[in-house]
C-alpha cells in the first residue's frame, strides 16, 4: 500500500496538474493558430454543427447552404430551398402545385398508382422518372423546375395549373 502511495506521489511530481493544464492550453492555442492560418491561406472555414443560428448567420451564404439540415424542414421549405439552389424564382408556384396535386403528401399514389409523390409525376408519361425520384422532394422538385423551364407545365399539370391561375 505504501509502495502505491509513493508511486502516485512520484507521478504527481513528474506531471503536476498545473503543467497538464498548460500543455492542454498550448495544444488548444496551436490548433487555433493552425485553423486561422488555414483560413487565411487556403480560405478553409471550419464549422461545427453546434454553432448557434447567430454564428452561422455571419458566414457567407454559400457556407450557410452547406449547413442546412433539410430533413428537419417542412416540405414547403424544402421546395423553397431547392428552388433557390436551382435559381428558380417562382417557388410559390411549385408550392401551390404540390398542394394541389398531393396536399404535400410525399408518398401518395394517384391515378390508380401511376402518379407518384408530391407533384404526382405520372409513370406512363415519364418512365424516365423512377419511383425513388418521384417520392424524393429534391429530385421531383428539380424535375418540375426543368419541366416549367421547358414551358410544358400547363399540359403536365393541366387541372392544377388552371386552379392556380384562376386564384
Amino acid at each position: 500500500m505504501e509502495n502505491e502511495k509513493q508511486k502516485q506521489q512520484e507521478e504527481d511530481q513528474e506531471y503536476p496538474p498545473e503543467q497538464g493544464n498548460d500543455i492542454a492550453q498550448g495544444l488548444m492555442w496551436g490548433l487555433i493558430i493552425c485553423i486561422v492560418i488555414a483560413t487565411m491561406v487556403f480560405g478553409i472555414v471550419v464549422i461545427t454543427r453546434d454553432e448557434s443560428e447567430e454564428q452561422v448567420a455571419e458566414y457567407p451564404l454559400s457556407i450557410q447552404l452547406e449547413l442546412v439540415d433539410v430533413g428537419r424542414m417542412s416540405i414547403q421549405d424544402q421546395i423553397r430551398y431547392y428552388s433557390y439552389l436551382e435559381k428558380f424564382k417562382d417557388a410559390d408556384l411549385l408550392i401551390e402545385l404540390a398542394f394541389c396535386e398531393s396536399s404535400f403528401r410525399q408518398f401518395v399514389l394517384g391515378d390508380n398508382g401511376h402518379s407518384r409523390g408530391i407533384f404526382q409525376i405520372h409513370n406512363l408519361y415519364h418512365p424516365e422518372i423512377s419511383d425513388e425520384c418521384a417520392f424524393d422532394i429534391k429530385c421531383s422538385t428539380e424535375f418540375v423546375i426543368n419541366t416549367i423551364n421547358r414551358d410544358r407545365h400547363r399540359s403536365e399539370w393541366f387541372n392544377c395549373m388552371k386552379k392556380i391561375e384562376n386564384r
